[in-house]
């Protein structure tokens, strides 16, 4: 009958699988703001839990936006694909 499943059927059947999941398409996300977060030293040392930081940084996104041309590849990245969708409309 429709509707006739308890609540402990559909979480198992239905809840759980799509948790399971959502953490699974989430992990890369996690795992890049946590590297991105941590010191270079922390990244390689093997005897830390990979998926804690220790010790913030924001030494990562100094460096970025001051020692590279992150400005300008950002610009390029949504510049020419946004060309190349529009020219050919």
């Amino acid at each position: 009958m429709v509707g006739s499943a308890t609540l402990g059927r559909r979480l198992v059947g239905v809840y759980l699988p799509l948790l399971l999941f959502l953490i699974f398409l989430l992990l890369p996300f996690y795992w890049m703001i946590i590297v991105s977060l941590k010191p270079p030293t922390d990244l390689f040392n093997m005897r830390f839990n990979p998926f804690l930081i220790r010790h913030f940084t924001g030494a990562n996104y100094l460096y970025l936006f001051r020692e590279t041309a992150f400005a300008t590849w950002a610009t390029n990245t949504l510049l020419f694909p946004a060309a190349a969708t529009i020219l050919p409309l």
